[in-house]
């Protein structure tokens, strides 16, 4: 659900209070060792022009054990590009 109120909150223009939202749902998230809210916000910090910022968060998602290796070869797809930029 707080993935859902950072997009919320970015097209109201809060990107700040956006951030915010989605590290809440990061420090949920760890517990159940999942990774959406963290690819979510590489995903939003990439389309804000912060590449290196993006890139930083799915080079930690890589050496995630739960990670499964579709998540993984998604994830370096991802840097690849991001470095392409």
């Amino acid at each position: 659900m707080l993935n859902n109120v950072a997009v919320i909150l970015e097209k109201m223009g809060r990107s700040a209070d956006a951030l915010r939202a989605y590290d809440r749902a990061i420090a949920l998230e760890w517990t159940y060792s999942r990774c959406e809210s963290v690819e979510r916000k590489a995903i939003y910090l990439a389309d804000k022009g912060d590449a290196a910022g993006a890139i930083a968060l799915y080079e930690g998602l890589l050496l995630k054990p739960y990670a499964t290796e579709d998540e993984k070869y998604r994830f370096q797809t991802r840097i690849s590009e991001l470095q392409k930029r």
